[in-house]
């Protein structure tokens, strides 16, 4: 669950901040 976790938070915040 961590690695997925870990996965996730650079998405979310790529989506919110629009910096990808």
């Amino acid at each position: 669950i961590v690695p997925f976790l870990l996965g996730m938070v650079p998405k979310l915040i790529c989506l919110i901040t629009k910096k990808c």
